[in-house]
């Protein structure tokens, strides 16, 4: 993961990854586990918190968060009964009814 940050990463960061050689990267864009340790621009001065009494579900916030930090899920009354105490205290029923009835977003 060390040399891909160093050799690919770096430069793309920099704007300079097209002077990259093709041959540098690997077939099919594949990159290696444990690179984001080397991720470090700063993309965001503050991370947004979600508003879950205001939250429609739509899931764009899990689409658009350059941090990948919103993760919807829907949840069981067995899988939420097991889940951490600040996730069971955000979580709302589920919208849409019918099957996501028994459900927790």
């Amino acid at each position: 993961a060390a040399d891909f940050a160093n050799n690919i990463q770096r430069p793309c960061n920099n704007m300079d990854g097209n002077a990259l050689p093709v041959s540098t990267f690997e077939p099919g864009g594949r990159v290696p586990l444990g690179t984001s340790q080397y991720e470090k621009r700063g993309i965001a001065i503050n991370v947004p918190r979600v508003d879950m009494d205001l939250c429609t579900q739509c899931n764009k916030c899990s689409l658009i968060c350059p941090h990948a930090a919103v993760r919807p899920f829907l949840l069981s009354p067995k899988e939420l009964a097991a889940a951490p105490e600040d996730f069971r205290t955000g979580s709302r029923a589920a919208i849409g009814g019918g099957v996501l009835d028994n459900y927790q977003y």
